[in-house]
């Protein structure tokens, strides 16, 4: 029978069932803070008590563990050396999804377009303003005036090409996530589309603007200069006999209409190819073209390509025995790589007076 001093002596490790696990790791835990407790005052300044332990529970391996692990950090993605390693890096497709449309080909969808397959170019007839076949009223028994019509012709072609090469390694393509040859092709036909629409909506030779005479920006800013400009522009359209109109704008201009003309019935479209205080009106309905403007992009896998980006030449040039080669020139076949090719034809014409802009409005 056990004393009332034996009841009040203090729990030992011994006292613990050594067959429970749970009773196991407390006994553990227990000799380790004995141990611990027991070298702060021998020895303070020696160790952390392995040395009791290895004297009084050599075999307790638990002990040892408890007693010289150190502290640790949970692992988190900026630990480096720890967890940072760990975390996975990848690139998301969304924001490159929503590359800009081409403005162009918004409007080449709105006209005409006369495929150009096995031709170099059409002539497309329209009639002009005058002479024109426009009836009178007659009176009852009175002659009827006889008329012809003046007939003229816009010419749509030859094809024109925009076409850029890039290339990237087959270990880029197979091993990246998203797959980066997607990537790449939606960073070339965002390119494309702005490419297209500076080529398209230019005063130099072939674009929209070629010919036609700026009229003149509305002074003064605000709301009043805003429906000056856009009213000269659809009564000059009108005058050429266009009625349907669409008005491209670069998209800070794009912002402000709505505000100052909230309701303005006009089919509005931003383009970054607009100078900021650019803006365009056009009748889609005077406008031919002969493709969709839309990309087409291939793919090369044993092909040789000369890497400039401004003056590429022939992979060779010159007589047989003496060529010359253009270089960087790279085998896609022997560095196990492959090129992405984009190609845009693009065609169009537009009937005078049916394309009207401002340079430089207030607004």
């Amino acid at each position: 029978m056990q004393t009332l001093a034996s009841l009040r002596r203090p729990l030992v490790p011994e006292d613990v069932n050594p067959k429970d696990r749970a009773g196991e790791l407390f006994r553990s835990v227990t000799r380790a803070a004995t141990a611990a407790l027991l070298n702060r005052i021998r020895s303070p300044h020696d160790g952390q008590g392995e040395r009791v332990l290895a004297e009084c529970w050599p075999a307790d391996r638990n002990a040892l563990a408890i007693l010289t692990r150190a502290a640790t950090a949970p692992a988190t993605t900026t630990t480096a050396g720890w967890a940072a390693e760990l975390a996975l890096a990848t690139t998301a497709g969304v924001f490159l999804s929503s590359l800009p449309e081409s403005a162009a080909s918004r409007l080449f969808a709105a006209g005409l377009m006369l495929p150009l397959d096995g031709v170099a170019s059409i002539k497309v007839p329209y009639a002009a303003a005058t002479p024109s076949l426009a009836p009178s009223i007659v009176a009852e028994g009175a002659p009827i005036p006889v008329r012809q019509a003046g007939i003229t012709t816009v010419t749509l072609g030859p094809i024109r090409k925009l076409a850029v090469l890039t290339a990237l390694t087959n270990e880029l393509g197979g091993h990246s996530t998203p797959v980066a040859e997607l990537l790449i092709r939606q960073v070339l036909a965002g390119s494309a589309a702005l490419a297209l629409d500076q080529t398209v909506f230019t005063s130099s030779t072939g674009g929209l603007l070629n010919g036609v005479t700026p009229l003149t920006a509305t002074a003064g800013g605000g709301v009043a200069a805003l429906l000056g400009d856009l009213g000269q522009l659809a009564a000059a359209i009108s005058v050429a006999g266009g009625s349907k109109i669409m008005l491209f704008v670069p998209p800070a201009k794009a912002a402000i209409i709505p505000v100052y003309a909230p309701g303005y019935p006009v089919e509005l479209v931003p383009t970054p190819a607009l100078a900021p205080a650019t803006v365009v009106m056009v009748d889609p309905a005077g406008v031919v073209s002969g493709t969709s403007g839309q990309p087409r992009i291939d793919t090369g896998r044993e092909t040789a390509v000369h890497y400039e980006d401004s003056t590429p030449l022939q992979i060779t040039t010159g007589s047989p025995g003496s060529a010359v080669l253009a270089t960087p020139v790279r085998s896609a076949f022997q560095a196990d790589m492959f090129a992405l090719r984009l190609t845009l034809d693009c065609a169009w014409a537009a009937r005078p007076g049916y394309v009207q802009y401002i340079s430089g409005v207030t607004w």
